[in-house]
C-alpha cells in the first residue's frame, strides 16, 4: 500500500471520493447543525492555513535536497524527475489548501438560514477532507524522494569505504 501511495495510485479518486463525502455529510446534518457548521469554518480555516505553509516548507526542502544532490548525471536525471513531480504536487497542495482557507474563512459571514449557507459549506468540508487526501499522498511521495537521496547517499558512503580500504599507502607498491 505504501508504494501505492508514493506513486499516487488512487489519488485523484480518493479525493473526489473524499470531497463528495464532506459535502454529503454537511448536507445530512444541516438541518440540526448549520449554523454551528459555519461557526466552525473559520476555526478550522487556520487548520487549512497551517497546512498550506506546511506544504510549502516541504517545497522548498525538495529545492534543497536537489540543490545538495552529488551524482551521476543518470541519478541526478532520475532525481530530478521525481523532485520535480514532488514539487508540482505541493505547489498544487499549497494552492489546494489556501483556497480551502478562504473558503472556510468565508463562512463567518454567511447564516444558516440563507441561501449560500449549505453549498458554502459542503463545498468547504468538501475541499477540507480533499486537501488532506491529497496531503497523505504527497507526504508519500515526499518520503520517496527523501528514500532516493538516503539511499544514494548510503551507495556513496560504501563507494568511499570501499576506496579508502583499497587505496595502497604510498611507498609501498612494487
Amino acid at each position: 500500500m505504501r508504494r501505492a501511495l508514493q506513486a499516487g495510485t488512487g489519488r485523484t479518486l480518493a479525493t473526489i471520493f473524499a470531497v463528495i463525502a464532506g459535502a454529503s455529510f454537511v448536507a445530512y446534518v444541516w438541518a440540526s447543525l448549520g449554523q454551528r457548521i459555519l461557526d466552525t469554518g473559520p476555526k478550522v480555516a487556520f487548520i487549512a492555513a497551517a497546512f498550506s505553509v506546511t506544504a510549502y516548507n516541504l517545497r522548498t526542502r525538495v529545492v534543497d535536497l536537489i540543490l545538495k544532490f552529488e551524482g551521476t548525471p543518470d541519478r541526478v536525471e532520475l532525481l530530478s524527475g521525481i523532485a520535480k513531480s514532488c514539487g508540482r504536487k505541493l505547489t498544487n497542495l499549497v494552492l489546494f489548501f489556501t483556497l480551502t482557507a478562504l473558503v472556510m474563512g468565508s463562512m463567518s459571514f454567511l447564516k444558516a438560514d440563507g441561501s449560500l449557507g449549505m453549498p458554502v459549506a459542503a463545498g468547504a468540508l468538501g475541499l477540507f477532507l480533499g486537501s488532506c487526501i491529497q496531503f497523505v499522498y504527497v507526504l508519500f511521495a515526499f518520503e520517496r524522494l527523501e528514500r532516493f537521496m538516503l539511499d544514494d547517499a548510503e551507495e556513496r558512503a560504501r563507494q568511499k569505504e570501499k576506496a579508502r580500504l583499497l587505496e595502497v599507502p604510498e611507498g609501498k607498491a612494487d
